[in-house]
């Protein structure tokens, strides 16, 4: 089998999904049906975005005025399933009320900070990992010095210098690597604040988990993620894509780590979920279900794998702008799976698939 690619190169990091209230793969119903009332949920999703505008524009009022409103929403429906909660949402306001504060300097070190940490995600976007890194690092410090240690904005610069900086280190420290001391101390310091339920925590978590792939530690990075599924059906969020992608991601580890039997239940208890396929969590579905395959091959057990495969084309070929070479990929995995199971006619139409794709793409450059 090829070499395993994931779909996180062509997909924007995208914090928070769920699935409610989504357009479906499928054709539309001909009948409108009533439209539900907007859950907390996608209340938070509405202004989380109103935030992230506010936040890449630089915009502290705006900043403020989506995260009070998201806080005042929170509160009034406080038994609902939230990725925010008040306390949390109290936690970032923090940052901003102390900016009111701020002198004219200090407000335009704010201002810096944050566009730092932007320049941080646009190089991140464009596999710039050394600019990443001097980006994420000048923002992290500029946030010690304006808010302390303790402070939101410092917490989020800390934790995204340590996934980059992972990403660089080939060998430990004599104390160990550096990404995981800081990345650790963040998980300590929101446990100190007792914001154990934030999503900022659960992003922790998840960051721990990645830092631990990068240096190949596939256990400790497997019970990273579960602790944040643990985390996630804490906060009753298992009908959205964060837990899907969590789900995904430790089957992912679990088969790095050649465990496939464990990774093949943990595949499997997203994939026997009862929820509609959308454009928005037909992404995650898809890695999923090649977790769920490819754990099946390693234990030899091929009975359900070319269904597997057949639901995955059928993914990608609903999917907008789904890349033809990751098509490519899956098709020529199906293909090897397929010249081992002996099933000659559904192999043909395979490479015959596989034959009109590649005419499709430009020419591989010689190595």
């Amino acid at each position: 089998m090829q070499s395993r690619s994931r779909l996180l190169a062509w997909l924007a990091v995208v914090t928070l999904c769920c699935f409610a209230i989504r357009p479906s793969l499928a054709q539309p119903p001909t009948a409108p049906r009533p439209a539900a009332p907007p859950s907390l949920l996608d209340a938070q999703l509405s202004l989380t975005a109103k935030y992230k505008q506010a936040l890449d524009s630089l915009d502290f009022a705006g900043q403020q005025a989506a995260l009070r409103e998201m806080r005042q929403v929170t509160a009034a429906n406080a038994a609902e399933p939230k990725f925010y909660t008040v306390a949390e949402l109290d936690f970032m306001l923090l940052d901003l009320s102390r900016r009111d504060a701020f002198t004219a300097e200090q407000q335009e070190a704010a201002r810096q900070q944050q566009s730092n940490r932007g320049l941080g995600m646009h190089f991140a976007g464009q596999g710039n990992l050394a600019m990443t890194i001097e980006s994420r690092r000048t923002a992290l410090e500029a946030a010690q010095q304006l808010y302390g240690d303790q402070a939101h904005a410092t917490l989020d610069a800390q934790l995204l210098f340590a996934l980059s900086l992972s990403e660089s280190e080939t060998e430990p420290q004599p104390d160990g690597y550096p990404s995981v001391q800081l990345a650790q101390a963040v998980l300590a310091r929101l446990e100190n604040l007792r914001l154990t339920d934030s999503l900022q925590y659960r992003e922790a978590l998840r960051a721990v988990m990645f830092i631990h792939i990068n240096h190949r530690n596939y256990p400790d990075a497997a019970k990273l993620g579960e602790s944040y599924l643990a985390a996630c059906e804490r906060a009753q969020l298992t009908a959205t894509i964060n837990y899907l992608d969590g789900l995904a991601d430790v089957a992912n580890v679990l088969n790095r780590d050649q465990r496939y039997a464990e990774a093949r239940d943990v595949a499997r208890k997203g994939l026997n979920r009862n929820f509609e396929l959308t454009r928005q969590n037909g992404p995650s579905y898809l890695n999923l279900m090649h977790d769920y395959a490819y754990a099946c091959i390693g234990l030899q057990d091929y009975a359900k794998v070319p269904q597997a495969y057949d639901t995955m084309l059928q993914i990608a070929d609903q999917l907008p702008r789904f890349p033809p070479p990751r098509k490519l990929e899956l098709l020529t995995e199906y293909q090897w799976l397929l010249k081992r199971t002996g099933d000659q006619r559904r192999l043909a139409e395979i490479e015959r698939q596989i034959a009109e794709l590649q005419t499709q793409l430009p020419p591989r450059e010689p190595k």
